[in-house]
């Protein structure tokens, strides 16, 4: 009888830690004040037990049966297809996100130079690694019809800033060359394209469309004129569609890709050291249909020129020390735009070429390119 409940045991012991070894973690990819209405309208408002206001965090990760925890936690809600609203109390430093066969997620607000204050909406953009491992190393998605890809980044460590051939030409804010480390990610093979841009929003806001131009085409001209903003209303709704957790670049991922991350041959465009084979600028009058260069390295078309993409990063002066997967800066200034666009010199299309732009402003220069 002894012998069977060691045995028992032994097995017990031995299932619960092969469930654990299985487990995959979550990861968090962004978290960050935003400016939202939500949390000051009436119908949201929830008081703790001081009296105070209580603030909203949108978790952004496409699971379902998710839970939360933690200091101060008031209520939570499934808004959206992978979007769920939590209430926290002001002072409260850290949530925890539960979810079926993961490892429970502690995500603790000090490490992103946050505490929760009174009526703020913060964004928090939660990953799973197992499911980026199944999408590799292309994935190809679908919304109403309109077709995508996204390319696979394998993660590393690169000297971001004017490297090399890059310094001569290179504006102080991009001289600052530092180490910087990434995780493995996905980045559109393309700019997004208005048709994709309509098939999800129901419009097109940009400034020159394909029908009026006359072009064969029509639906591959890169969405412009479209704001930051404008912008993470557009992933809000295809990340509805889709189930999946789409967003803007970093910077640093923006630029990592840019130079064909580990396969990079040292380009100073992307793809190229000759611009006219791998990118529309100087003297265009309209941006060009995607995909019509050539790629760079990681068969990536149009990060130097064509039109500016939106990062989601603050832009900010660059850091020397060595940064592992780094969000960008803290002053809330301007949002990081990059790659110069079919308007623009040159000089502005090189891939450490840094510029940024008011995030509730569009221009017809302005587009934008997904990540995951």
């Amino acid at each position: 009888m002894k012998k069977f409940s060691l045995q028992f045991m032994l097995l017990a012991f031995f299932l619960l830690f092969n469930h654990q070894l299985s487990a995959q973690k979550l990861t968090v990819e962004s978290l960050e004040q935003i400016t939202d209405v939500s949390a000051s309208m009436f119908e949201y408002q929830m008081i703790d037990n001081n009296g105070n206001y209580a603030s909203i965090v949108k978790v952004m990760i496409p699971k379902d049966g998710v839970r939360f925890d933690g200091g101060m936690l008031l209520d939570q809600k499934k808004w959206d297809m992978g979007e769920y609203w939590v209430w926290l109390a002001k002072g409260a430093t850290k949530l925890i996100i539960r979810v079926p066969d993961q490892l429970p997620l502690e995500v603790n607000f000090r490490d992103y130079g946050l505490v929760v204050g009174s009526k703020n909406t913060y964004r928090l953009v939660v990953s799973d690694p197992s499911e980026m491992q199944s999408q590799l190393p292309v994935s190809g998605f679908t919304v109403s019809g309109v077709s995508f890809r996204m390319v696979h980044v394998e993660g590393g460590t690169f000297q971001m800033g004017a490297t090399g051939k890059l310094a001569d030409e290179a504006d102080s804010n991009e001289k600052t060359v530092h180490s910087v480390s990434l995780r493995s990610y996905l980045i559109g093979e393309t700019e997004v394209t208005q048709e994709l841009w309509e098939a999800v929003m129901g419009s097109n806001p940009s400034r020159h469309k394909g029908e009026e131009l006359m072009l064969d085409n029509v639906g591959k001209l890169p969405v412009e004129n479209v704001s930051w903003d404008d912008c993470q209303q557009f992933i809000k709704k295809l990340n509805t569609l889709t189930g999946k957790v789409f967003r803007l670049p970093t910077e640093a991922e923006w630029e990592y890709a840019a130079r064909g991350d580990n396969q990079s041959r040292g380009h100073k465009y992307s793809g190229s050291d000759k611009l006219d084979d791998v990118a529309w600028y100087s003297n265009f009058f309209m941006p060009m249909p995607v995909g019509e260069k050539q790629p760079n390295e990681l068969g990536i078309y149009d990060m130097s020129g064509n039109v500016w993409e939106w990062c989601e990063d603050w832009f900010g002066a660059y850091d020397d020390s060595p940064q592992m997967n780094p969000k960008g800066s803290k002053q809330k200034i301007c949002r990081v735009i990059r790659g110069g666009s079919y308007d623009d010199y040159a000089k502005d299309c090189r891939v450490s070429n840094r510029n940024c732009s008011q995030q509730d402003i569009p221009d017809g220069h302005l587009g934008l390119r997904l990540a995951m």
